[in-house]
């Protein structure tokens, strides 16, 4: 049986005296991971897709067909969409990428893991029906991030990926 590498760890707790060069702290990382999709993948998705197609035409669900055919056709479209290169400011006020800032005083906490050997840094947003900002965190040292963010959120180990996130990294957003 082989073993997969999808190792999921947190960032280690230990302190550590790196300061941000005056209030800002910036980088640069994708705005997602990218995986490469195999043939399989593309078949995978084609059979399931069939399936669904089948079984709705004979339960006589005409709406589920087109829904299941337009997203087949948005994941397709998709799927072969490269990562650009995201800059990402944290400041006093919170944190700006792509053109848009979440003040501190908008999100309740922050969670940082490194997953499949990439550390991410998940921050929870104030509101009923606000996922969690998902944020690569790239070349930078995740501890001076969260040396960072530690003065200004709780973190919270408890915060777990969003149903959304988790769907977008399984076909490749």
């Amino acid at each position: 049986m082989q073993e997969t590498n999808m190792k999921k760890t947190t960032i280690q707790k230990k302190a550590i005296n790196i300061k941000p060069v005056g209030k800002t702290l910036s980088w640069q990382a994708p705005d997602f991971v990218y995986y490469k999709k195999t043939r399989n993948w593309f078949i995978i998705i084609s059979v399931i897709a069939i399936i669904l197609l089948i079984l709705f035409y004979f339960m006589k669900q005409y709406t589920g067909m087109a829904v299941v055919a337009v997203a087949v056709l948005a994941i397709f479209s998709g799927v072969k969409k490269k990562p650009n290169m995201i800059k990402y400011v944290l400041s006093d006020k919170g944190i700006t990428y792509k053109n848009k800032t979440y003040e501190f005083e908008n999100l309740k906490s922050f969670y940082m893991i490194i997953e499949m050997g990439i550390p991410k840094l998940y921050l929870e947003q104030t509101g009923v029906f606000k996922p969690a900002l998902l944020i690569i965190i790239g070349k930078i040292n995740p501890q001076i991030i969260r040396s960072f963010l530690l003065s200004k959120l709780p973190e919270n180990p408890e915060l777990k990926q969003t149903t959304y996130n988790i769907i977008s990294g399984i076909i490749g957003g």
